[in-house]
Order: C-alpha cells, then structure tokens, then sequence
C-alpha cells in the first residue's frame, strides 16, 4: 500500500524511496533489470544450442570418419578374407593334385608288380614244360634205345 510521497520500496539497489519518482525510478530499475535477465537467458540459450550445434557437427564428422575409417578396415578385412580364400582354394588344388599323383604312382607300381609277376610265372611255366618236354625226349630216346 502506497501513497504519492510516502511509497518505502526496495529497488534493484536496495535503497529506500520515499517519493512517486522514486517508485518509477525502482520500477524502471526492476523491468531494466528483468530484461538483463531475460537477455542474459536468452545468450546462455543460444550460446547453448550453439554448444549442442557444434558438438552434434563434430560427433556426426567424427562418426562420418569412423565409418570411413571401418569401412576402410572391412574393404582390408575382405582383401584379406579373399586372398586367404585364394590360397586356400590353391593349397586344396595343390593337394588334390598331390593325392591324384600318389594314387597314379601307385596304380602304375601295382601294374607293374603284377605284369613283372605274371611275366615271372609264364616264364617259369615255361621253362618247366620245357624241361618236362626234354625230360620226356630223352625218356622216350631211352625207352626206343632199350
């Protein structure tokens, strides 16, 4: 409650007015004040979405990179999966080809055993029909002289 003259009112000083212009003087004082505030909340407010701006850009460009850098790593990854698979595919080969001439030595080894043997066996059953024959020639020459 206030009366012209008489007003006791605080201003942003912390003073006391006594008088009508003082009233105004603190209001003015006060609303000046409000809007430093108001102003002063409205910098931190774009200082801030400015932060948050900046920081967004440099993560989504730090992100960006690290992609890049993990796409790069991948494209790395499967030159070397591929190149593995190459040498694998020609260690199978060169396997494959190992075996498939092992088992052809072997084969020819097992022919040749068993020509040598039947070459053997046909030798000697000729050699013993021979002698059978001369053995039987002389007998019979024996037999003819007596």
């Amino acid at each position: 409650m206030w009366s012209r003259g008489t007003v006791l009112d605080y201003g942003a000083g912390g003073r006391e007015f006594g008088n009508i212009d003082s009233v105004v003087g603190a209001a003015h004082s006060r609303i000046c004040g409000n809007l430093v505030v108001v102003a002063a909340a409205v910098v931190v407010v774009v200082v801030v979405v400015v932060v948050v701006v900046v920081v967004v850009v440099v993560v989504a460009a730090a992100t960006a990179a690290a992609v890049k850098s993990a796409a790069a790593v991948l494209a790395a990854a499967a030159a070397v999966v591929t190149a593995a698979a190459v040498v694998l595919v020609v260690v199978v080969v060169a396997v494959v080809v190992v075996v498939v001439v092992v088992v052809v030595i072997v084969v020819v080894v097992v022919v040749v055993v068993v020509v040598v043997v039947v070459v053997v066996v046909v030798v000697i059953e000729v050699v013993v029909e021979l002698i059978i024959i001369i053995i039987a020639i002389k007998l019979i020459n024996l037999i003819m002289i007596l």
